[in-house]
């Protein structure tokens, strides 16, 4: 009896667990479906030659895009056969009709998300190839508040037009093709001019007021001419040491947070290990746009002894934050390079970082990151606040880059996340020592001779302090005219 009844309760044990396991992969497979019909709702279903363009379009914002649930028209309740989205899309006669149409709020929320015809063109960009003057610049208003706008120089690429033709930074010009530069026409004239300008330089700052010495018979206005070019510069543009009595203080300025440079990077900081650097400064004051791998080495090599902790947490749309684990939405601190090369960590537990108003993005998200484990000083002026990432879209069914429809090359870039420290915080940085840039005396970079570095070594040195806010407003820069300006690139999960 006992042997019966020990016999029977195994095997009502044994079909309680294959019950069990059925109720799981009913769930499993319900999970499944749930997920392959929200992410695919369209993909196997027959789609007109003349609407693929389009459906690629809802389809990929409908799965990733950040705002989905806000945008009516992307919901999953919106069509309930795929006549009726069929219908809605034939009603768009360009793809960037309804692209544009889906946007979340994209005058003051999104207006960074682009769709783009070829990804080719799209893939060489992100990789930091542009078409420029080699001339970066600064829009800024006249002190006296009038319409006129002036240009300032804050970065020269080497081997550029703007190097050969003597350009240098600090320059002011406040003409382009003998037009004088106002709030209303310095985009048309700088940012829309994908061949080139002339400027004209101002030879008087003038308090903020920059003007031109009325010609003479012995003077005449500076004008330089600049052609654009296709350029890919190192972001890894200045790291050197400087010896301050007994301590010496890497400084390294880094112009965007680049895949294709990730070993110059390295190197770098290979040097600041044979310098064997006390502190360090990281010149961020015109750097906006990267992906989050390039961010992640940066910090893990100030920080290495962080290895395995979180630096950055991506919040998606709430069908890919149901759908994905947390430890696949985080990024941690890294001991390797993307080859499996190691790092040349310095292992700090403090880091000053140089930054201004374009502060932003990826920037922001190391610095944010890193304040979260480590003693961050900032200065210069408050960042930006800019905390989104994207992703490429391909059309595919994964809409990843792997057996892409052949019928066409548009990509999309999304915002398809915010970006979070691991205290779940993204905001606004305040700067520890607040210095504005002094537009008539900006100096040379990587040398003392650059006021907000001077006063960087200055406040390591013998603790300085500073409280010096910009009297000016900025309207925008060169890099606004980059698909690039102000995005971080994270990949698609």
């Amino acid at each position: 009896m006992k042997a019966r009844f020990k016999t029977s309760v195994m095997l009502i044990e044994n079909i309680k667990s294959i019950r069990m396991k059925r109720n799981m992969t009913y769930k499993v497979l319900l999970l499944l479906i749930t997920f392959f019909s929200l992410f695919n709702c369209s993909k196997d279903e027959f789609v007109p030659g003349d609407l693929e363009v389009n459906d690629f379009v809802w389809t990929g914002l409908n799965a990733y895009y950040r705002w989905q649930g806000e945008i009516s028209d992307l919901s999953d309740r919106r069509f309930s056969t795929r006549e009726q989205l069929n219908t809605y899309l034939a009603g768009f006669d360009e793809p960037n009709t309804i692209f544009q149409s889906l946007l979340y709020r994209p005058i003051d929320i999104d207006s960074v998300s682009t769709l783009h015809e070829d990804f080719n063109i799209l893939e060489e960009q992100l990789k930091g190839v542009i078409l420029t003057t080699g001339m970066e610049f600064e829009i800024v208003n006249f002190r006296d508040n009038s319409e006129n706008v002036f240009a300032f120089v804050s970065y020269v690429h080497p081997n550029s037009s703007a190097s050969r033709n003597g350009v240098t930074r600090g320059m002011i010009f406040t003409a382009v093709n003998d037009t004088p530069l106002t709030r209303a026409n310095y985009r048309g004239l700088l940012l829309n001019n994908p061949t080139g300008y002339s400027i004209t330089l101002a030879d008087n700052y003038n308090n903020g007021n920059p003007m031109i010495t009325p010609a003479s018979p012995t003077t005449t206005p500076a004008v330089i001419d600049l052609v654009a070019e296709t350029i890919s510069p190192d972001p890894v543009a200045i790291n050197k040491t400087f010896t301050e009595g007994t301590t010496k203080i890497g400084y390294l300025l880094y112009n965007e947070f680049n895949n294709e440079f990730l070993n110059e990077l390295n190197i770098a900081f290979a040097n600041f290990r044979t310098e064997a650097i006390d502190e360090l400064i990281v010149d961020l004051r015109y750097t906006s746009n990267g992906s989050i791998e390039a961010v992640n080495i940066l910090a893990s090599l100030i920080a290495g002894q962080l290895k395995g902790e979180v630096l950055a947490s991506e919040v998606w749309n709430n069908k890919v934050n149901t759908n994905r684990s947390t430890q696949l939405l985080e990024t941690l601190i890294t001991d390797i390079l993307p080859n499996r090369n190691p790092l040349n960590a310095l292992n700090l537990t403090k880091v000053y970082f140089l930054t201004s108003n374009k502060t932003a993005s990826a920037s922001e998200v190391l610095i944010n990151g890193l304040a979260s484990h480590i003693d961050v000083h900032t200065i210069g002026e408050n960042t930006k606040g800019v905390y989104n990432a994207f992703s490429v879209l391909y059309d595919s069914e994964n809409y990843k880059k792997f057996e892409i429809n052949p019928s066409h090359n548009y990509a999309l870039l999304p915002n398809v996340a915010t970006v979070l420290n691991k205290d779940a915080i993204n905001s606004r940085i305040t700067a520890s020592q607040t210095l504005a840039e002094d537009y008539g005396n900006l100096g040379e970079l990587g040398e003392r001779t650059d006021p907000i570095l001077d006063f960087a070594i200055d406040n390591i040195i013998n603790s300085t302090t500073s409280d010096v806010p910009s009297e000016f407003r900025r309207h925008g820069n060169s890099k606004e005219n980059y698909v690039t300006n102000e995005v971080l690139l994270t990949p698609l999960k």
